[in-house]
């Protein structure tokens, strides 16, 4: 949609709801990075690893984004991000708007050094070890606390008259529903 082809009034923006959608449908496009990430964790042990799958995780929202104004969830619940003026965004606005994800990511990769570093690293074997061993993170705290920063970012999601949550706000960036 272009600014000259459209006015605000005919624009149509993703709530909250289709947006969790489109998150979920990513969820599963993104999980077999995921399921590496444990298979690293419980078998392999490789933290150069780890941190090439965080980033592949990492760059896969931004980068579609940017390139296709959507993810493959996006794409899929027919929505797609637009600049505040309706056209295309530019790559800092798909970092910029994934940068509480970005921040998590980062927070990860600081727990699993951690935990990485760890004696009882060697001998986790099991899902419940691994989580167990990351709660005890120094880190962990942090992403505890983090966890308040999405939950502002959603009800501001949830609140907003045009569904924009902060990291929207921050970025210039708008979620909208295609019209096809």
């Amino acid at each position: 949609m272009d600014k000259n082809n459209s006015s605000s009034e005919d624009v149509k923006y993703a709530s909250f709801w289709i947006r969790l959608a489109a998150a979920l449908v990513d969820g599963l496009v993104t999980l077999p990075i995921g399921l590496l990430i444990t298979y690293n964790f419980l078998s392999i042990k490789s933290y150069p690893l780890m941190i090439l799958l965080t980033i592949l995780s990492m760059l896969y929202k931004p980068l579609m984004e940017w390139k296709y104004r959507a993810t493959l969830g996006k794409m899929a619940l027919k929505i797609k991000v637009v600049s505040d003026n309706f056209e295309f965004i530019n790559i800092e606005q798909a970092f910029g708007r994934y940068m509480p994800w970005i921040i998590n990511h980062i927070l990860s990769l600081l727990s699993y050094f951690y935990v990485f570093q760890t004696d009882a690293f060697l001998e986790m074997d099991s899902i419940s070890n691994m989580t167990a061993l990351s709660m005890e993170s120094p880190i962990e705290t942090a992403s505890s606390v983090y966890l308040y920063i999405f939950i502002i970012i959603i009800v501001t999601l949830i609140y907003d008259k045009r569904s924009q949550g902060i990291h929207d706000k921050i970025a210039k960036t708008l979620v909208i529903k295609v019209n096809k």
